[in-house]
């Protein structure tokens, strides 16, 4: 499964590539111009550092997932790596050759060179990658076999520190500090420089449609607090859940804990904000985080289930009603991202009028785009999909009796259909483009996220399921382990009085004798 999956993000790579290096598609085969035009041009002049460096990162997906796909059909890795720079270098020389009857294409020996770099740093990438990730696994799963709670709230918040410094774009110039730090918002639910954005607003004739782009802009604002609210809630349930079931704290113990690492978190995010480009520091993102913590840890502690001998958990049928509320919850806000401003009205010239390649091919309206504006895009929409589709493997009850393929297609097929849905709605939105962008966003999406969810679930399972030590008296006989980093910086808020009471630590256990 994993082989076919790699296989078709090869073949994206490579028809995103083609797609990138022939459009506008205007190739007309004369060679009576042919004198104003040079063929493999190796001219200095073209030796722009931004289009090598474009050329490089373009094929070097082609390198990384070629190598990958050979290897995994058995090939050795000498061969592997002499057919993928031989395909590369071949796939590079046909593109400038054809580039060359293309008007508005230039065929240069420059760009030749810096593909086939492309796909050396590409195949390196992925030799590399073969060493260091099992050691990074390895390290991964011994920190959840000692401690599962942990490592799953330390994976979210590099999750979030992640998606917080989209769209990576940093810039840490002194005006440029100062100007962010004065440009901070700190009255509740007024977007900062909001009106700077419509300077990034399409050529739009007609006032109302400006006015449509200004609503867009104000509805997106509510789209990212609710992304915010759920992500510190989920954090806050987390949190909760690490300190009960792994440290085992009391509730009101719990309940401080979470909210000091809730606050110190979404500080930090807020100040990660100020350095970013098109991000600032906004009081409302704060609020609603805040917001999200109380939710997350009222519902975490009224939802606990202490019936099965005295475990705090959650019953089987509010794990299903809540996995249930989070799929819902996600179509509405896929639904929600695709259809604002909601302003809905007849295109000009009727549904069958012609769209330019811009509009309707992969991607291409990306490139007419800001870098920063694409990433956080992509990315969002990415993620949305992805979320949908795991949600949808491991709470829909027919996934339970599919093979992963089959939860994979199923997904992908739902996640597919519901995106052309949008894009067909999209038609009556003046100030959205219809584009083939968001199915294959939505194809990719769902299959990276059912195969991360199972082979997630497979990894905690085979990681926790561990052979325990032998137990002699209901004690552990062993000599007790010492405390890992956070486990010692949580001690330190326990008792120091030696005529304390003392309970046995959930990752120290005594034998009898201690």
């Amino acid at each position: 499964m994993q082989r076919r999956f790699v296989e078709c993000l090869a073949l994206l790579a490579l028809l995103f590539v083609l797609q990138a290096s022939f459009v506008p598609f205007d190739f007309a085969f004369s060679t009576s111009d042919a004198g104003s035009r040079a063929y493999f041009d190796f001219s200095v002049g073209r030796l722009t550092l931004p289009d090598i460096i474009s050329n490089i990162f373009l094929y070097t997906p082609i390198g990384a997932l070629g190598f990958w796909t050979l290897r995994r059909r058995g090939w050795s890795r000498i061969v592997s790596v002499l057919a993928v720079m031989v395909a590369g270098a071949g796939l590079t020389v046909a593109v400038e050759h054809l580039q060359f009857f293309s008007p508005s294409r230039v065929s240069s020996l420059i760009d030749v060179v810096s593909n086939v770099v492309g796909v050396a740093v590409g195949v390196t990438l992925s030799f590399v990658c073969q060493f260091l990730i099992p050691r990074v696994v390895e390290s991964i799963a011994r920190e959840f076999r000692s401690q599962p709670r942990v490592a799953i709230v330390k994976s979210y918040v590099v999750l979030l520190v992640m998606f917080a410094s989209m769209p990576f774009a940093f810039s840490f110039d002194t005006n440029r500090l100062k100007e962010s730090i004065k440009a901070a918002n700190f009255m509740p639910f007024a977007t900062a420089n909001w009106e700077d954005t419509t300077h990034d607003a399409p050529t739009l004739s007609a006032a109302h449609a400006t006015e449509d782009y200004r609503r867009w802009t104000a509805l997106r604002s509510w789209s990212r607090w609710a992304l915010e609210f759920a992500a510190f809630a989920v954090f806050a349930w987390l949190v909760h859940s690490m300190c009960v079931r792994h440290y085992g704290f009391t509730r009101r113990a719990t309940n401080w804990l979470t909210w000091w690492f809730a606050i110190a978190l979404a500080m930090g995010l807020s100040v990660l904000h100020i350095p970013l480009m098109m991000r600032d520091f906004d009081v409302t993102d704060v609020m609603f985080r805040f917001l999200g913590v109380a939710v997350g840890v009222v519902v975490r502690s009224v939802l606990l289930d202490t019936r099965s001998g005295g475990t705090r958990s959650l019953a089987p049928e509010t794990q299903r009603f809540l996995g249930h509320a989070a799929i819902t919850t996600a179509v509405m806000f896929i639904v929600y991202t695709g259809l604002v401003p909601l302003t809905f009205s007849m295109p000009e010239g009727g549904v069958g009028a012609e769209m330019s390649a811009t509009e309707f091919l992969p991607f291409m309206a990306y490139f007419v785009t800001r870098f920063d504006l694409m990433m956080t895009d992509v990315m969002e929409k990415f993620a949305s999909y992805a979320v949908l589709a795991a949600l949808l493997a491991r709470f829909w009850r027919r996934a339970a009796t599919m093979s992963t393929y089959r939860t994979t297609i199923t997904a992908a097929y739902v996640c597919v259909l519901l995106s052309c849905a949008i894009e067909v709605a999209q038609l009556f939105i003046r100030v959205r483009v219809v584009s083939l962008t968001d199915p294959i966003l939505a194809a990719v999406g769902a299959v990276i996220g059912v195969t991360t969810q199972a082979k997630f679930m497979a990894f905690y399972r085979h990681v926790t399921d561990a052979p325990q030590p032998n137990v002699t008296g209901g004690a552990v006989a062993r000599d007790p382990a010492p405390l890992g980093p956070t486990d010692a910086l949580i001690a330190t808020l326990t008792e120091t009085r030696d005529d304390a009471p003392r309970e046995p630590s959930p990752q120290r256990r005594y034998a009898p004798h201690e």
